[in-house]
Order: C-alpha cells, then sequence, then structure tokens
C-alpha cells in the first residue's frame, strides 16, 4: 500500500506588527466522510476496497489549501497533531496518498467495468453512483462535499452532491440513514472514544440517538475502546490508542480530511494559555506579583 510522507502540523502565522503577542494555532475538530455501514448504495460501500479506492481518489493537500488556506495538515486520523499523545501514536497511523489510477485499479478488481462514457458500470450495465451529503449550515462543509463528489467523478463514479435542507437536519433517522457518505465536523476529543462504538450506533432501537453516526460496528474496536477508557496507566494506555488508531485508519470506519483550525491571539505576557478559555484557571500574567 502507497504511503503519503507524514504530515506535518501547521504553525500558527506569526507577524512583525505585534512583537508584544502572537498567534496560537489549534486544530478542535476534525472533518472527515462518514461511509454508510447499514444498507449503503453502492453496497460496495461494504468492500474495504472500494473505501480505498475513494480515499486514493481525494486529493486532500489541495483541499486543505483552498479551505483553509494551508493552515491545516491533511488529517490521517481524528487525533489531533497538537495532543501530547500523537507522537506517539502517529507510527500506527495507516496512510493513504492521493492516487486516482490506484483508485481505478481497485474499483475495477471489484468487477466494476469502465464505459465510454468515463463511468463504471455494473454487471446489469448501471453506473456506479454515489452519494456525497453534508448540512447546509457551513459553507466549508459544503465546499468540501462539492470537492469530493469531483474528486470520485474523475476516478469514474457518478458522484452527486446533495445538501441537507434545513427542514431535515433535526430528523435524526433521516440524518443517519444517508445511503453513500456523509461530510461531518465532529470533536477530536481522545475521551470521547465510545462514540465510535457498536453500543452507540444510531439505530431504530435506540431511536436514532447513538452518536456512531455511520454505524460502523466491530467487537475488535469496541474492545480496544473499552480497554483504553478503563486502562488508568498511561504507559499501558498509550499503545492500546495506537492500535485504535490503527484499526480505524486501516478499515477507514471514516475517511479523514482535514481539522478545523482556529487561531487564538494570545499577548507575549500570558503564560499557560492552551485553547481560548477552558483552563483560564491556569493563564499566568508575566510581571504581576
Amino acid at each position: 500500500m502507497p504511503v503519503a510522507p507524514r504530515p506535518q502540523a501547521a504553525r500558527a502565522p506569526t507577524s512583525t506588527h505585534w512583537p508584544n503577542g502572537g498567534a496560537k494555532l489549534d486544530f478542535n475538530n476534525w472533518i472527515a466522510l462518514w461511509p454508510q455501514f447499514v444498507q449503503p448504495n453502492p453496497p460496495a460501500l461494504l468492500s474495504l476496497d472500494f473505501r480505498r479506492a475513494l480515499m486514493y481518489a481525494l486529493d486532500r493537500q489541495s483541499m486543505v489549501d483552498t479551505l483553509e488556506n494551508g493552515v491545516s495538515p491533511v488529517a490521517d486520523t481524528w487525533v489531533s497533531p497538537n495532543e501530547a499523545v500523537f507522537q506517539a501514536i502517529e507510527p500506527s497511523i495507516v496512510h493513504y496518498a492521493y492516487d486516482p489510477q490506484r483508485a481505478m485499479q481497485l474499483i475495477a478488481g471489484l468487477g466494476y467495468t469502465f464505459g465510454s462514457d468515463g463511468l463504471f458500470h455494473d454487471v446489469a450495465g448501471l453506473p456506479l453512483t454515489l452519494e456525497v451529503r453534508t448540512s447546509g449550515d457551513d459553507p466549508t462543509q459544503e465546499a468540501g462535499t462539492l470537492t469530493a463528489a469531483n474528486a470520485f467523478r474523475q476516478v469514474g463514479i457518478a458522484a452527486d452532491p446533495f445538501i441537507i435542507p434545513q427542514a431535515q437536519r433535526a430528523d435524526l433517522e433521516f440524518n443517519v440513514s444517508f445511503p453513500g457518505v456523509r461530510l461531518w465536523r465532529q470533536p477530536n476529543d481522545i475521551w470521547s472514544l465510545d462514540r465510535y462504538t457498536s453500543r452507540q450506533a444510531a439505530l431504530a432501537a435506540n431511536h436514532f440517538r447513538g452518536s456512531n453516526l455511520n454505524r460502523y460496528m466491530s467487537p475488535v474496536l469496541d474492545d480496544l475502546v473499552d480497554r483504553y477508557l478503563t486502562t488508568i496507566d498511561e504507559t499501558d494506555r498509550l499503545p492500546v490508542l495506537g492500535q485504535i488508531v490503527q484499526h480505524m485508519s486501516e478499515n477507514l470506519a471514516h475517511l479523514d480530511l482535514w481539522y478545523d483550525s482556529r487561531v487564538t491571539v494570545v499577548g507575549s505576557r500570558l503564560r499557560n494559555v492552551t485553547n481560548m478559555a477552558w483552563n483560564g484557571q491556569d493563564w499566568d500574567v508575566v510581571g504581576v506579583a
């Protein structure tokens, strides 16, 4: 499998116009395409090779450069590059380079035939279609959805973007019953791992209120998450987090795109400013008795 160079965390912009302060760059969310795992359309979404094809089709660096002005690294996992644990888990990440030819080879290997119309077709002669969905409340998400759909069309998938009408955003069943892939912005808190377990799958049994929105269900992942959340010693916990990252990136439970960047302006006299005001009790001012 081709391996992309490891992404480097972007640095906050600097300026000579304010010598008494600077900008702090953080990544407070993670944007990914979530493939449907319950009765998807096309059914090929359940094939790891097809999900790999989708990843190879995406020029994620160009997406970052265009949609995030190049300040966010390409995401290959939900864990923020600014997390203290990132360096420890980075070797476990499975990377996917932009490789449209490889994407087309994988799709052809699934039995689809490339036609004169520039699209792949199934054995019945029908084009391979894929809906790329997002909510209509964020211009960046909408642009990302349009870009992804265009990338999929370039490798022979009849991909159509779909922006969820405002009136349907509160419909829980509708929101998790998307047929293809959906672009979502989600928290990248490493202590929120339970949201990816089978017990959190948003199904009819729990009135579609689970936090596992694309219903990826794996006993292996469930066991790893439980081990991580119940292990106290960090020396023992970090290898488990690495296994979780490897499982999710290798099996493409989510198609990682980029991190949502946030810049905070901080005066040079302030110390211990981590991220906006959530740790305000730890802030200190240099030179104040």
